[in-house]
């Protein structure tokens, strides 16, 4: 069977021996040692803290995260 994707208009084949997979997105699992911190199974969007500041996970991708401090004003 083949199918089309609405949110990609990408073509994919499905048969029974071969299921369609794609990775929609990532997690990941951070360490701070100086606070002897974890957290586990955080998405795009979480907010961890750490050295007395707040912090948003912006990307996550195969290779790489990307932090960045939160500005309040």
């Amino acid at each position: 069977m083949v199918l089309e994707l609405n949110d990609t208009g990408q073509r994919v084949e499905v048969a029974r021996d071969q299921p369609f997979r794609r990775i929609d997105g990532y997690m990941v699992d951070l360490k701070y040692a100086p606070e002897n911190k974890t957290w586990t199974a955080r998405r795009v969007g979480a907010s961890p803290a750490f050295n007395g500041e707040e912090y948003n996970i912006v990307a996550i991708t195969e290779n790489e995260v990307v932090i960045v401090r939160e500005v309040k004003f």
